[in-house]
C-alpha cells in the first residue's frame, strides 16, 4: 500500500512539475506587441503632420480668412493666395484626421487585447505559483511516506527475526532428552536369605 501511494505520488508531483514550467509570450502575443509598436509609430507621425498642417492652414487663413468651409460659404481667397495648395492642404489635413482616428481605434482595441492577455497571464503566474506550493506539499509528503516505509521495513524484518528466533528455540524445546549413563549392579543381601536386586542408573552430565 504504502509503495502504491508512493508511486502515486512521485506522478502527481511530475505532474504538477510540468504545469509549473516558466510561461513565455505566444507567437500571437509578440505580433501584436510589434504591431501596437508600429501604430504607436505611425500615430506620433501623423500627430507631427497634422500639426504642420494646422499651423500651414492657420498661417493660409491669416492671409485669405480661409476656413473649411471656405469654398461653399465665402468668395475664394484673394489671389496671393495659391487655391489649390490651400484645399489640399485641407483635403490632406481631412485624411490625416480620418487615418489618426482609425489608428486609435485600432490601437485602443489591441491595448484591449493586450491587457486582457496580461490579466491570462497574470492569472497564470498566480496558478504556477499555487502549482509550486502543491509540488513543495508533494514532496513534504513523499518524504514522510518514505520515512515511513523504512520504519515499517524494519519494523517487519525485526518481527520476522524474532518469530525466527522462537520458531528455532521451540524446536530445540521439542526435542527428545536422552540420558546417558553407568549402570550399577547391587546383590543387597535381604531378610530369609534371599537376595535383592537392584540397578542404579547415574545420569552423566
Amino acid at each position: 500500500a504504502y509503495q502504491h501511494k508512493y508511486q502515486s505520488f512521485l506522478k502527481t508531483r511530475q505532474w504538477w512539475q510540468d504545469r509549473c514550467s516558466i510561461v513565455h509570450p505566444t507567437e500571437k502575443e509578440v505580433q501584436q506587441q510589434q504591431y501596437i509598436q508600429v501604430l504607436q509609430h505611425e500615430l506620433r507621425v501623423f500627430e507631427v503632420n497634422k500639426t504642420s498642417l494646422q499651423e500651414a492652414l492657420l498661417e493660409a487663413s491669416q492671409q485669405g480668412d480661409v476656413t473649411d468651409d471656405t469654398y461653399t460659404k465665402t468668395p475664394p481667397p484673394p489671389a496671393s493666395v495659391d487655391d489649390s495648395k490651400v484645399k489640399s492642404s485641407i483635403q490632406e489635413w481631412k485624411n490625416i484626421t480620418e487615418e489618426i482616428e482609425k489608428l486609435k481605434a485600432n490601437i485602443m482595441m489591441l491595448t484591449e487585447e493586450k491587457s486582457e492577455l496580461e490579466e491570462k497571464n497574470e492569472n497564470s503566474t498566480e496558478e504556477n505559483e499555487k502549482l509550486k506550493a502543491k509540488a513543495v506539499d508533494d514532496d513534504m509528503v513523499i518524504a514522510k511516506l518514505t520515512k515511513e516505509k523504512l520504519q515499517l521495513k524494519e519494523e517487519l524484518q525485526s518481527m520476522k527475526d524474532t518469530t525466527t528466533a522462537d520458531s528455532e528455540k521451540e524446536l530445540k524445546e521439542r526435542e527428545p532428552v536422552k540420558d546417558i549413563g553407568i549402570q550399577f549392579d547391587y546383590i543387597v543381601p535381604s531378610m530369609g536369605k534371599r537376595y535383592m536386586y537392584i540397578v542404579i542408573l547415574i545420569p552423566l552430565l
